[in-house]
């Protein structure tokens, strides 16, 4: 669940951002390069918020010592 609480969100944000400045500033790029400039910058920006975000298991700490 941890993955649908950050990752997700994080990489609409960015995909959303990336069409619309891909379609303002760089109106010479081909309609399906945008595409996948889109996804691919969708997809890496999950994939490094699944990993930066996610909560390490605790240490399990021996109490005989």
């Amino acid at each position: 669940m941890q993955f649908f609480k950050y990752s997700i969100p994080i990489a609409a944000i960015v995909g959303t951002i990336a069409w619309i400045m891909l379609s303002n500033n760089f109106e010479e790029v081909p309609w399906d390069a945008r595409v996948w400039i889109t996804f691919g910058a969708a997809a890496l920006s999950g994939v490094l918020a699944f990993f930066l975000f996610r909560k390490e298991k605790e240490e399990k700490i021996d109490k005989k010592k």
